[in-house]
């Protein structure tokens, strides 16, 4: 992919010299062009996150944040993280704090991520975070495979610079 890009040449002495906002003795002097610059082409890189979330309309949203909230509660209650006295307030404030870390991904990961974290720390109470890190890690795993998996652009043949045109970017570059 070549695209034209306007550049800064090299700085020339000017040997003028100008008083008051003019050129001082010394100063120099830079001429604009256009270039070519050649950039390899680049894969597509997913995002972080699914998103799911946020491609849902305002309803789908809300009913995909309840779906999570009564999840979230199966497994509060699994894995003995409610006492049953925190108050309906402290749930709410629990559960919405749940919904916010976990809502851009889908029901079935969450569901996965969090009976794998259960299975894998019977005894230590997750947060959102510990929840998060193992649908991260899986997608980054997964994304890593699929990106191995797509043939790399084969690279654009490169003569190599001969000595006249090597002698013509240092006179470009450095002004002689």
């Amino acid at each position: 992919m070549t695209f034209k890009a306007i550049g800064q040449s090299a700085q020339t002495p000017s040997p003028e010299r100008q008083s008051g906002d003019g050129m001082q003795h010394g100063a120099s002097t830079a001429t604009t062009q256009l270039r070519e610059l050649s950039v390899p082409e680049l894969r597509p890189v997913a995002t972080p996150t699914p998103r799911h979330g946020r491609s849902l309309s305002p309803q789908g949203r809300q009913d995909h944040r309840a779906s999570i909230a009564f999840e979230c509660k199966v497994f509060f209650v699994a894995a003995n993280y409610w006492r049953g006295n925190e108050g309906a307030e402290v749930e709410s404030a629990v559960l919405a704090w749940w919904c916010d870390e976990l809502e851009d991904w889908t029901k079935e990961q969450i569901v996965y991520a969090m009976r794998k974290f259960n299975r894998d720390n019977p005894r230590i109470k997750a947060t959102p975070g510990d929840i998060l890190a193992i649908m991260t890690k899986l997608r980054g795993s997964r994304e890593a495979e699929r990106m191995r998996a797509i043939p790399k652009p084969e690279e654009p043949k490169r003569d190599p610079v001969t000595a006249e045109r090597a002698a013509e970017i240092m006179r470009e570059v450095y002004g002689e």
